[in-house]
């Protein structure tokens, strides 16, 4: 297969609200540089939601990747100065097709793109709502973002075009589950809810389940932002991780996330799975009363045993 002919390019990228607001600048002076100093496209879509899309577009790939770069730059030194969390990502959006033909390309050759480029990704099992898009969050300095997507795209060029595009409208962004696609909520950072959870204490009791290996680590603690299931808003909730083979990701997610949804619905359990890439297993955080994380437990359980039977 041929490499694609050069023609026009966008790059789409989430990104929350507030950082949609420093790239504008008060009255859209910094927006009207960036369109000066660069030959380039750069506009951010208007939502009523926590997301917007960034979208660079044009014709030569190391202008916009400059452009990125500035872009990336100018958010860090502003978070940095507001003390946000997370000032050193931004997410990538791709059709799922790219997605899949980027995470199933040679280790070798992804793992080379982000020693070089100094880079880490994420990507995320679930597609942003109502579209065939997916999130690859990028970590990195800036240059070393835009390294890595300008290598990425350039991989992307030996990439059949996807034939049912079905580009993400951040209007239909659902916080309830932005976790899982890579999306934004009032928090504005899930990367730090994320981390939240992590830092607690935990016990560690291995077990195993249906030829799968599963480890859960369990704490108690009075957190208001929990998905509990009693009424009582101060009952104590708990965390538990869990530890799958990566396999079975996909077969607890189901088709657009709708298996783990449900297991949500019912259970009423916070549920939350991790997006590390080329990983032997996953992590999921599940987080709620403890009658809600057991149910949640025991339907995932149920869920791993009926699929292990259908593929038996």
């Amino acid at each position: 297969m041929e490499a694609k002919k050069s023609s026009y390019l966008e790059m789409r990228f989430l990104i929350p609200k507030h950082s949609a607001e420093i790239i504008i600048g008060s009255n859209g002076c910094n927006i009207k540089r960036l369109h000066m100093e660069y030959c380039a496209m750069l506009n951010i879509s208007g939502n009523v939601t926590m997301e917007r899309i960034l979208t660079v577009g044009g014709f030569d790939v190391p202008t916009m990747v400059n452009m990125l770069e500035d872009v990336i730059a100018g958010l860090k030194r502003t978070l940095t100065e507001l003390r946000y969390g997370e000032t050193d990502t931004i997410g990538m959006l791709l059709d799922e097709t790219e997605v899949e033909y980027v995470t199933s390309i040679d280790d070798y050759q992804l793992n080379q793109i982000l020693e070089e480029s100094g880079t880490h990704i994420d990507v995320f099992l679930m597609c942003c709502p109502h579209s065939s898009e997916r999130v690859i969050r990028i970590r990195g300095e800036p240059g070393c973002i835009a390294s890595c997507v300008a290598s990425l795209y350039q991989l992307l060029e030996w990439c059949p075009a996807p034939v049912n595009r079905c580009p993400y409208n951040a209007d239909n962004a659902n916080e309830e589950y932005a976790a899982d696609y890579g999306g934004y909520t009032n928090f504005d950072d899930l990367t730090e809810q994320a981390m939240d959870i992590s830092s607690e204490d935990v016990n560690v009791d291995e077990t195993k389940d249906i030829g799968a290996k599963m480890t859960t680590r369990s704490s108690s603690s009075v957190n208001p932002e929990s998905k509990i299931a009693a009424d009582d808003p101060t009952a104590s909730c708990i965390t538990s991780k869990v530890s799958i083979p990566s396999h079975l990701a996909g077969v607890i997610l189901g088709k657009g996330g709708s298996r783990l949804n449900q297991i949500r619905h019912e259970s009423m359990a916070s549920i939350k799975i991790d997006s590390e890439i080329h990983a032997e297993e996953r992590v999921m955080t599940i987080a709620g009363t403890a009658e809600s994380v057991e149910n949640a437990k025991e339907l995932l359980r149920m869920c791993i045993r009926h699929m292990c039977v259908r593929v038996g």
